[in-house]
């Protein structure tokens, strides 16, 4: 389908939507299944969120429409739907209208769906900076969720709230992250990168530092948070971690990666250095990690 047909069908759902009119309204979305990613029920990647189900979200959500009459979109068999609901849904609840909770959105922060998760994701970090409170209220009730998926979401949030604010949240984990699935270890260690990268390095160095002096630490987590050109910043205070952890662990994959990444930006001498020292050292699992056969610098 051409792009300026896409926009035809934003234009046609944007305009039934300030009219107001149920019917119209449900008659111009139908038009989305004319896109084949939306009638072929096909994964949606990030751009197509935000250059088409993010904007006929905000639309949905200016509508005088009320919660329930929302429904159909929220139960809808199509994932493009329901991710509208989603967005529509967090526009509500951020802008304040028709009493929106985050209550309403706890089916579709779960959805076995990612494209769907990452809509509401994406309409809430959006608007963090217009409506940082309810951003922060709605990370507090994810957070607070039973649900892994819901948790996710709340800590892929972090990285938007002010600063000090998130970095407050995340030495909330400090001593909990054993406590957590991997896949929220996991997010978790991709919000430390992110903060590394705004200008936190520091802050993040040490809870990394943190959790590698663990008697058992989770080596994934860390070195992942290590794997990115963010912890080329202080390479010095990067390898000094992987070292506790190398201590521990041995050769590993994600060591591997964390290595190769500083290697790569520019701390390719510090990183041949410290594989020298692994490899002369008393400990065996630093000599294994230094004699690693699958690292390619």
């Amino acid at each position: 389908m051409m792009k300026s047909d896409i926009r035809t069908i934003l234009r046609d759902i944007q305009a039934a939507a300030r009219i107001g009119h149920i019917e119209s309204l449900w008659a111009a979305l139908d038009q989305l299944q004319a896109i084949p990613q939306v009638g072929g029920n096909h994964p949606l990647d990030e751009t197509f969120l935000n250059q088409v189900i993010l904007p006929v979200g905000k639309a949905v959500s200016r509508t005088r429409t009320s919660k329930s009459a929302l429904r159909p979109l929220v139960n809808h068999p199509l994932a493009a739907y329901r991710a509208v609901a989603g967005a529509a849904l967090v526009t509500r609840f951020l802008d304040g209208t028709d009493q929106t909770s985050p209550k309403d959105l706890n089916g579709l922060a779960q959805d076995p769906r990612e494209d769907v998760r990452q809509a509401v994701l994406l309409a809430a970090i959006q608007n963090a900076d217009a409506n940082p409170e309810k951003v922060d209220e709605l990370y507090i009730a994810w957070q607070q969720s039973g649900a892994t998926r819901v948790q996710a979401l709340a800590y892929q949030i972090l990285p938007y709230l002010p600063g000090e604010a998130a970095l407050e949240k995340v030495y909330a984990f400090r001593e909990s992250l054993q406590d957590h699935p991997a896949e929220v270890r996991k997010t978790l260690s991709n919000v430390l990168c992110t903060l590394g990268a705004n200008g936190q390095s520091q802050a993040v160095f040490e809870i990394l530092t943190y959790w590698a002096d663990q008697d058992e630490p989770d080596y994934n987590a860390v070195a992942r948070s290590l794997s990115k050109p963010w912890a080329a910043c202080c390479p010095e205070q990067s390898l000094e971690i992987l070292t506790r952890l190398a201590e521990k662990a041995g050769a590993k994959k994600r060591i591997r990666k964390a290595l190769q990444n500083l290697s790569r930006n520019g701390a390719e001498e510090q990183v041949k250095d410290v594989l020298e020292n692994w490899r002369n050292a008393e400990n065996p699992n630093l000599r294994a990690a230094g004699n690693d056969e699958k690292l390619n610098l």
